[in-house]
């Protein structure tokens, strides 16, 4: 038993490497499930690159921190009080 446990943990360790470079692969075609809007069982299916799916990921960051820097704070009357 614990042979096995030892001859898997080497196994794993070995193809370490191997798994680093195939999850780098940009090229890599990745297909995703996505809920279909206006649905509760409709999805939809999106394969694109792991390049695509990363510039995707950034473009989303870059909207969410733009919104969130332009956001201003609610202000009665001028006032610097904010009733939320």
């Amino acid at each position: 038993m614990i042979f096995t446990a030892t001859a898997f943990a080497i196994a794993l360790a070995a193809n370490t490497g191997a798994a680093a470079t195939v999850a780098t692969d940009p090229d890599k075609l990745i297909c995703r499930r996505e809920a279909r809007t206006g649905s509760l069982v409709g999805t939809t299916r999106s394969c694109k690159t792991r390049k695509e799916w990363a510039a995707i990921a950034e473009a989303n960051r870059r909207d969410v921190d733009r919104l969130r820097d332009n956001a201003s704070p609610r202000s009665t009357n001028g006032s610097d009080f904010t009733p939320f």
